[in-house]
């Protein structure tokens, strides 16, 4: 025998999600490991990061993004998280096989909540997604910093720099020429 019930709920309840993006930065050996790690902390620095620790640096965006360097592993880390408190009133009629009106409303309790969790997690993945591109293109001008500088020591390690030029070439492309004299 199927029973009808109208079942009202209130819910009040806070909801804590976060979620991330890792990037695994590559350093070219072009110089020493550590004199590499040191030209990037001085890149990362320049764009706003702060050391956490001795093997961290961070940088917080103001809107609620944290992206975090691992200088041990190179893996940039961006997470965010969010906290929201969700009151909603719910009203449905609902059929149950069994005469038992607190299971109907424990079921209408989770559906709410699993859809409240869902356009929560969907928010913080728009946030994430939303500078996704230009994080990329900070981090690839950081390399590219990094890279030039450690050409023009290791190109004047090798000999007497003679000519450099550096630009953009047609392409939009970073170009760094040096000419040295062994």
């Amino acid at each position: 025998m199927s029973y009808g019930y109208q079942i009202s709920l209130r819910i009040q309840e806070r909801i804590v999600t976060s979620d991330e993006i890792r990037h695994k930065l590559e350093l070219r050996d072009i110089l020493a490991r550590e004199q590499m790690v040191r030209l990037l902390v001085e890149a990362l620095v320049d764009v706003g990061f702060a050391r956490a620790d001795q093997n961290t640096l961070v940088r917080d965006d103001g809107q609620g993004l944290l992206s975090s360097v691992d200088l041990a592993t190179l893996e940039v880390t961006t997470s965010t998280d969010h906290e929201r408190v969700i009151d909603v009133e719910v009203s449905r009629s609902v059929r149950t096989e069994n005469n038992n009106a607190a299971e109907a409303g424990r079921v209408l309790r989770a559906e709410v909540m699993a859809d409240e969790r869902l356009a929560a997690n969907r928010d913080l993945i728009q946030r994430l997604e939303a500078g996704e591109c230009a994080r990329v293109e900070e981090l690839n001008r950081v390399l590219e910093r990094v890279y030039s500088k450690a050409l023009k020591t290791r190109a004047a390690q090798l000999g007497d720099v003679v000519e450099m030029h550096e630009g953009t070439n047609a392409d939009g492309q970073y170009e760094l020429v040096i000419k040295i004299e062994l």
